[in-house]
């Protein structure tokens, strides 16, 4: 039997943040990925946050999940494809954020280790995961298995200063 193969962003297409800052999916979108299950179809998360959250927002709703921007992927329990950063490259990156002060994380498959923050971000960071994430910090992240690199800023000076 062929089925219908579906995959769906999260961040501001079936989840939202609500006045609290916490991700949340409504009812009539829960309602129709129910009726995509209940129809056969096969449901694919696509995210670029942690695969925790997607099972912490929508348990058992999906069939796979492509998640950390496509570097870490499930399908079931399964990991099918996994590409983390070399690591030969993360203390260099890490140096470079520092030295630029710039708020950043190194996020692995359920731990996040912050690289540089200051006192004023902290709130902001730890809003940005999943409560069943561990959060780290100032930790030697040279052998620790990170699939991206989250990096904050507060306006769009800050943004074209990272960027450069």
């Amino acid at each position: 039997m062929d089925k219908t193969l579906l995959f769906f962003d999260l961040d501001g297409t079936i989840a939202a943040n609500d006045e609290f800052n916490h991700c949340v999916v409504s009812e009539r979108n829960l309602e129709a990925l129910e009726l995509l299950k209940d129809k056969d179809c096969f449901l694919v998360a696509c995210t670029g946050r942690q695969a925790v959250f997607v099972e912490r927002l929508l348990p058992g709703v999906f069939d796979a999940v492509i998640a950390n921007c496509g570097n870490y992927i499930l399908c079931g329990d399964k990991v099918i494809f996994r590409n983390s950063i070399p690591l030969r490259y993360l203390k260099e990156f890490k140096d470079i954020f520092k030295r630029n002060r710039i708020t950043s994380a190194a996020v692995g498959i359920i731990d996040v280790y912050v690289l540089y923050y200051e006192e004023a971000d902290l709130d902001r960071i730890v809003s940005n995961y999943d409560p069943g994430c561990r959060i780290h910090y100032v930790e030697d992240i040279d052998d620790k298995e990170v699939f991206i690199f989250d990096l904050f800023f507060h306006n769009p000076e800050e943004y074209l200063r990272i960027r450069q």
